[in-house]
């Protein structure tokens, strides 16, 4: 009888290529998942710097109406201590009716130092005339 013998594959392992290549790949793979989370961390600051600040803009537009009588002019200042978040309105008289323009705006210190912010333009009772 015959037999026949089978060869045996001495290939035991990995070839250093089929290695680097592996190695290649999940190391493109691990910087797209890591960019990811970076990218949704900073939507998520902005998010949350953007709900603060219409938070703030509201708070500020109904301080200004409790005033009454608001005289024409531009206003500015910081609504905290940082200076993080800072306020500017800008009001101006309409002509033949009693009610001024208010255009308010809050803005805050976004990436690499740039202003970003958000505005409101309405009217108010001029109580005045």
């Amino acid at each position: 009888m015959l037999r026949l013998k089978r060869k045996r594959n001495k290939r035991l392992g990995f070839l250093l290529l089929e290695v680097l290549v592996s190695v290649t790949m999940i190391s493109v793979g691990l910087i797209y998942v890591v960019r990811s989370f970076s990218a949704s961390t900073r939507a998520i600051t902005t998010s949350a710097k953007f709900l603060n600040s219409v938070s703030m803009l509201e708070e500020k537009l109904w301080e200004l109406e409790a005033k009454g009588a608001i005289e024409r002019g531009r206003y500015r200042g910081s609504i905290t201590t940082d200076d993080e978040y800072s306020w500017e309105a800008e009001v101006e008289g309409l002509e033949n009716a009693p009610i001024n323009s208010l255009k308010l705006k809050v803005g805050w210190k976004g990436p690499q130092k740039r202003r970003q912010g958000i505005s409101i333009e309405t009217y108010l009772w001029n109580e005045e005339e």
